[in-house]
């Protein structure tokens, strides 16, 4: 386990049986309080759930052994979690932060939103590879890049959404209600939006782009894709 923490680090054994005798089965829950950071970058397989948390802090749940394959430090303001190699499913880590400026995610993670997560400053999300979010956000702009094939299913409410697709990844966000849309896909994905006011897409290939509301609506489209009212 690699960490650059400054502030002190616990651990807390849990589940232990004196009689068991293979120590690399048991749990072990590993607590991180860690410099301050507004941004995250994720290069993971496992899942992970962030809370919107006055503190700075980061938990791993898992085998002693699967712990020690996960590298943790804060450089920057930036958190970075790297793992290597593949884990059980069990195996969790919880990220506690006040706010996220930027959210990079590369793997095949499970990233979830515990929380509903509202701040004054803008939002950034990056995700390339496979993985999956579930994420709940109350802000004023949100950027969202997606290359490969995640899936995306945002709620809350915005002013401006900025979406980019690349790939055929999938961004469902009908409950995610914003003034204005700009969605950019190129190749097969698809995006799901809630938009009031005014929704710019662009499409070059077969993706397609479902809106609910009653925006004002301005398309480019090269290819088989489409811009379908889901009312």
């Amino acid at each position: 386990m690699k960490t650059n923490f400054l502030l002190y680090l616990t651990i807390i054994l849990a589940g232990l049986q004196a009689c068991e005798p293979d120590s690399s089965s048991n749990r072990v829950e590993l607590k991180l309080d860690t410099e301050p950071f507004d941004r995250i970058s994720l290069a993971s397989s496992c899942d992970i759930k962030i809370i919107q948390s006055d503190i700075y802090q980061v938990t791993l749940t898992g085998r002693q052994k699967d712990i020690d394959d996960v590298d943790v430090n804060v450089i920057s303001n930036s958190l970075n979690i790297a793992e290597h190699g593949q884990h059980p499913d069990d195996f969790v880590i919880r990220i506690y932060v006040p706010e996220i400026k930027d959210l990079d995610c590369s793997g095949s993670s499970f990233i979830y939103g515990e929380s509903n997560f509202t701040q004054n400053r803008n939002m950034n999300i990056h995700l390339s590879g496979s993985g999956d979010l579930d994420f709940a956000v109350i802000t004023n702009d949100l950027d969202l890049e997606i290359s490969g094939s995640a899936n995306v299913l945002l709620e809350g409410s915005i002013t401006n959404l900025d979406a980019e697709i690349t790939g055929s990844g999938w961004v469902k966000s009908f409950k995610l209600q914003s003034d204005f849309a700009d969605v950019r896909i190129t190749g097969s994905g698809s995006a799901e939006v809630n938009v009031t006011s005014d929704l710019d897409a662009l499409i070059t290939g077969s993706g397609n782009v479902f809106y609910k509301g009653h925006p004002h609506v301005s398309s480019e489209i090269t290819g088989s894709g489409k811009v379908i009212d889901a009312n």
